[in-house]
């Protein structure tokens, strides 16, 4: 997965905020991939991941042990459904390849969305989506992964409902 991802999130990272930020959380943090992107980034951010797969934290722990070390980064095992982290803790979250898999994703969005400070950022990030050229595919996807995936405008209406615009918005109607 790291490396199948790893051109979708080279891609998506001019889309975050360039000014420096304090909290960032990636939701479904997977290999880390993203959390080593973020660190980049942000260099004097603190970093969180979340993954629901004791597997993907400890991948994503042993990728970015030095973060660790430096007490840069932790990785916690949890669901998007129900964040182990207070209200208004981050500054910018992502969430790549991964909503496909979250329980009930309007519902998944909003909880998430508190978990961001006043004019936070949300960017959820996915190569796959509902449109006619891709039923044949994502009705596969559906069939063998269990995924569910969702058009871009009912993502931006999830969001918009959440209280999130903006970039998160911009961002979706950027890849239809």
């Amino acid at each position: 997965m790291n490396r199948h991802h790893e051109p979708l999130m080279r891609w998506a990272m001019p889309f975050l905020p360039a000014s420096p930020s304090s909290d960032v959380l990636d939701v479904g943090c997977g290999g880390g991939v993203m959390l080593e992107k973020l660190a980049v980034r942000y260099p004097d951010a603190k970093l969180t991941g979340v993954d629901i797969s004791m597997t993907s934290v400890k991948a994503s722990s042993e990728r970015n042990s030095k973060l660790m070390e430096a007490g840069r980064l932790r990785v916690d095992v949890g669901s998007v459904s129900d964040l182990p982290y207070e209200k208004e803790s981050f500054d910018i979250m992502t969430a790549v390849e991964t909503y496909y898999f979250w329980p009930d994703l309007e519902m998944d969005i909003k909880s998430a969305a508190t978990r961001l400070r006043c004019g936070g950022t949300m960017m959820i990030v996915a190569e796959t989506y509902e449109r006619p050229d891709l039923a044949e595919q994502n009705a596969r996807y559906a069939r063998d992964f269990g995924v569910k995936i969702v058009s871009n405008e009912t993502m931006v209406s999830f969001m918009e409902k959440a209280g999130i615009g903006g970039l998160a918005s911009i961002f979706f109607n950027l890849i239809t």
